[in-house]
Formats: C-alpha cells, sequence, structure tokens
C-alpha cells in the first residue's frame, strides 16, 4: 500500500481539498462562475498551486490563489484566452 504525505483532490466547482499526515486540512469551495470552459483547468491549478508554494506562500494561501485564477480561467471563453484568433 503507498503512503503519501500530503494529497491534493479537486473537484471542479465544488472546490477542492488538501490533507498531511500532521492532521492539516484545507477544504476550499468552488468559486461560482459561469462555465465557459474547462478545457486547461487542471494545468492551472497545479501551476498556480506550484508557483504559490514556490513563492513560499502557505498551503492555505496558495489554494485560495488557485481557486481565484481557477475560476477566471473556467469563466472567460476560449477565444479571449487565445487572443481573439
Amino acid at each position: 500500500m503507498a503512503v503519501f504525505p500530503e494529497v491534493v483532490v479537486t473537484a471542479g466547482g465544488a472546490g477542492a481539498a488538501y490533507a498531511n499526515h500532521d492532521g492539516e486540512e484545507i477544504l476550499i469551495a468552488g468559486v461560482k462562475v459561469k462555465v465557459e470552459s474547462t478545457h486547461g483547468a487542471g494545468d492551472e491549478f497545479i501551476g498556480v498551486l506550484a508557483a504559490e508554494l514556490a513563492s513560499r506562500k502557505t498551503m492555505n494561501d496558495a489554494f485560495t490563489r488557485e481557486d481565484i485564477d481557477g475560476a477566471k480561467l473556467v469563466g472567460t471563453p476560449e477565444t479571449q484566452l487565445r487572443g481573439g484568433n
């Protein structure tokens, strides 16, 4: 059986959860937006989370930022994300 020191679970519009071996748990409710496209949502999630942690933000702060940025991405039409092309 595999044992992991930390785990992150995403649940789309329902939000995300984090837990570690020390008993820390973070639950973030999804930001409600009209979904235009979920294309790239996973990449946005892990990219923002990694960037925030690399800049020494706490996991809670990183999760909060990811939630906001992820909502912006899925609420933006793909034509606007690609610069209108």
